[in-house]
């Protein structure tokens, strides 16, 4: 099945179960494979909104779905039952982010950091990129890449945790 550049569908608002004060957009298992799977990083837009970011959460049978946060339901006025229409497209970054400018440039001068900063699974480069962008000064963002990357090379290869990664 050939990936679409986007979709549109009408998705259901719906209580998490067992979690019934999380709402999620129920997407289904042919609107997931159509997009790229389950591990697709997302642009989103409800309601032609403003796209944001997102990936889909298993929810069995090739199903998924996405978690609607307290301010995507307040800015949209969500409640459950709704049905929302939702453009889905692959993000253009790999990560489903893109890199922060320090972080590439740091991982740009330091080869044995890329070599293993490369060999992370996606969720930790993900997690290792926003933790650095989050801060607004560039001295800051400097300073946490390094630690980060610093902790990182420490590592025995494969062993990498968010424990060891985040470590003083």
């Amino acid at each position: 099945m050939a990936v679409e550049d986007k979709i549109h569908l009408r998705a259901a608002v719906l209580p998490l179960p067992k979690f019934a004060n999380t709402l999620i957009l129920f997407i289904p298992a042919h609107t997931v494979q159509a997009i790229g799977g389950l591990k697709t990083r997302l642009l989103c837009r409800i309601n032609h909104g403003e796209a944001f970011t997102a990936g889909f959460v298993a929810f069995g049978e090739g199903n998924a779905y996405l978690l609607l946060n307290k301010q995507k339901r307040q800015q949209y006025g969500i409640e459950i039952g709704m049905e929302l229409n939702l453009q889905l497209e692959p993000h253009p970054d790999e990560l489903g982010m893109p890199l922060p400018e320090v972080l590439t440039e740091i991982l740009a001068q330091d080869e044995e950091a890329h070599r293993r900063y490369c060999q992370l699974a996606p969720g930790k480069q993900r997690y290792i990129a926003y933790y650095v962008g989050q801060l607004k000064s560039t001295d800051k963002q400097i300073e946490r890449a390094l630690q980060l990357l610093g902790n990182l090379k420490s590592c025995a290869e494969g062993k990498e945790s968010f424990e060891t990664l985040l470590r003083k």
